[in-house]
């Protein structure tokens, strides 16, 4: 009986060892922290067309080590992809990386948005029928 409890208890840690293996844990080090918007990119269907976002009044993103989305700012895209949303994490799928928001203690919606990070550069890039992005340059810490 003291083997099958043994066995039982290493097999359940086992399955919540690779359940939380879709975790990025190592890559949400890079989007720490506070992230100010400087472009916006849109295809209505015939070309690609990049806005330049201006500094003043900073359109920001924050993400905390306790997945907490912090969003400043009041440009028309970022309140409507970004809306109510006060929770984020990261996985891993077979396309790449997803940054996942929702809404704590509000309703059960997701939204799954791919992204990239490269140096002090974060791109977001959520589902648009035609394609869409949001391009971010770090402001705060690590």
């Amino acid at each position: 009986m003291k083997r099958v409890k043994i066995w039982a208890g290493i097999l359940l840690a086992l399955f919540v060892l690779n359940c939380s293996k879709d975790e990025l844990h190592p890559y949400k080090q890079n989007v720490i922290g506070t992230w100010r918007l400087f472009e916006y990119g849109i295809s209505p269907g015939s070309g690609y067309f990049v806005t330049e976002i201006s500094e003043k009044p900073p359109q920001l993103l924050t993400f905390t080590k306790r997945g907490e989305l912090i969003r400043q700012g009041t440009q028309a895209q970022m309140e409507y992809f970004f809306d109510g949303y006060n929770r984020y994490r990261l996985v891993s799928k077979q396309r790449g990386i997803s940054l996942v928001f929702s809404k704590k203690g509000k309703d059960d919606s997701e939204y799954r948005y791919r992204l990239s990070t490269q140096n002090d550069t974060l791109t977001i890039l959520p589902y648009c029928a035609e394609g869409c992005h949001f391009g971010f340059v770090r402001v705060g810490e690590k």
